[in-house]
């Protein structure tokens, strides 16, 4: 099973979107308890707060610490861009899929993003 996949299928079939979405696979072994997939070149946005000196209670709030982590690993104008629309695509779709599917527990130390 993968986390979206149903839902990111609907949105791109009968809509014509592409969220961009990347879901990684997952497997139930017990009464909430599972597997998940090892994603690779990716960190989490708590890691990326912490990278960038901008962890603490508001750290939500604070702009900056995604942006600097993109520009790092997109060092052309180009490249930035398209990492900028792919991760605001991507998100949108995840939004919505964790909203629809009843998907909880959605903080910074659980959302990744790939390099």
């Amino acid at each position: 099973v993968e986390v979206g996949s149903h839902v990111g299928d609907a949105a791109v079939g009968r809509l014509g979107l592409d969220l961009r979405m990347n879901p990684y696979g997952c497997i139930s072994t017990d009464n909430r308890v599972g597997l998940i997939e090892v994603v690779l070149n990716a960190e989490t946005i708590a890691n990326i707060q912490k990278e960038k000196g901008m962890f603490s209670a508001t750290s939500a709030f604070r702009k900056g610490s995604l942006l600097a982590w993109l520009k790092d690993y997109n060092q052309t104008e180009t490249s930035l861009n398209k990492a900028i629309e792919e991760f605001t695509y991507s998100c949108a779709g995840y939004c919505v899929a964790t909203y629809v599917l009843g998907v909880a527990d959605r903080h910074s130390d659980n959302i990744m993003v790939k390099r």
